[in-house]
C-alpha cells in the first residue's frame, strides 16, 4: 500500500549527493510515500540560490501542494510521521526524537567543519592543520562521547525504539554511513566499532528491502557523477 500524503507528488529538492537528503528519501521510500527526487548540481543550485529561491539560500526544501518546506529537520520528521514511521506511543516517539536530536550534534559540528562561512567564520587556512586539528577532536572525543550516549538509549536489540523500523534507526543508518564511508577526512571509518548495538541497527535497516532500493538508487547516482567527470 502507498501511503497518500497531498493532492499533488511532494517534491524533495537536494543536491546529487546523499548528504541530508539521504535520510529523507530513506523515509519516502520507507514510508511507501510517492514523491519527485530533484538532484541539483552545485551549479544549479548556485544559480537558484542568487535567484531567490531558497528562503534561507539552503537545500533540502520539499514543495508540497504549492507551498516550499524548508529545514532538513522539520521535511524529514513530516514524512516520518505520513509514513507510520513515528511511533504512536508518546514516550516511544519521545525517545525517537531524543536519539535524532543527539546525532544532529554529531552532524552540525562536521558541516561546520565543511561550510565555516555559514556560520559566520573566515575559511580554513590552506595549510589544514587547524582545519584537521578540529577533525581529531571529533573524531577522537565528540564524536564517540554523542555514539556513547545514543548506544545507551537504543533498545537492547532489534530496532532502536518500539521493535520497529522508525525515523531513529534511519538517521542512525543515514549518519552512520556518512561517518563510515571513508570520505570525510579525519574520521575514522571503524568509529562506530565500539557501539554493537549501533551496528547491529545499522546492519538490520540495511537489510530492509526498501532501504536496499534507495541505496541502490544512491549508488547508481554516484557513478553517473563519476563518468560525468
Amino acid at each position: 500500500k502507498v501511503a497518500t500524503m497531498a493532492s499533488s507528488k511532494p517534491e524533495l529538492v537536494y543536491f546529487d549527493i546523499q548528504g541530508r537528503g539521504f535520510p529523507i528519501r530513506l523515509a519516502f521510500t520507507c514510508g511507501k510515500i510517492e514523491f519527485k527526487d530533484t538532484r541539483l548540481s552545485f551549479p544549479e543550485f548556485k544559480k537558484l540560490k542568487e535567484s531567490g529561491a531558497f528562503p534561507f539560500g539552503q537545500v533540502p526544501v520539499l514543495n508540497l501542494d504549492g507551498k516550499q518546506i524548508t529545514q532538513g529537520d522539520a521535511i524529514m520528521r513530516y514524512v516520518c510521521s505520513k509514513g507510520g514511521l513515528i511511533p504512536s506511543d508518546p514516550i516511544q516517539a519521545l525517545r525517537v526524537d531524543e536519539i535524532c536530536t543527539a546525532l544532529n550534534d554529531i552532524t552540525a559540528p562536521l558541516t561546520f567543519t565543511i561550510v565555516p562561512h555559514k556560520y559566520g567564520m573566515p575559511p580554513w587556512p590552506t595549510d589544514k592543520k587547524e582545519f584537521m586539528a578540529v577533525r581529531k577532536n571529533l573524531n577522537d572525543k565528540v564524536i564517540p562521547n554523542i555514539l556513547s550516549g545514543v548506544e545507551k538509549l537504543v533498545a537492547s536489540s532489534g530496532f532502536a525504539v518500539g521493535g520497529k523500523l522508525s525515523m531513529a534507526d534511519l538517521m542512525i543508518f543515514s549518519v552512520a554511513t556518512s561517518l563510515t564511508a571513508g570520505y570525510i577526512d579525519g574520521i575514522d571509518k571503524k568509529i562506530l566499532s565500539p557501539f554493537p548495538k549501533l551496528s547491529a541497527i545499522c546492519k538490520l535497516v540495511s537489510e530492509q528491502p526498501a532501504v536496499k532500493a534507495c541505496v541502490k538508487v544512491e549508488e547508481e547516482a554516484a557513478k553517473a557523477r563519476k563518468a560525468k567527470k
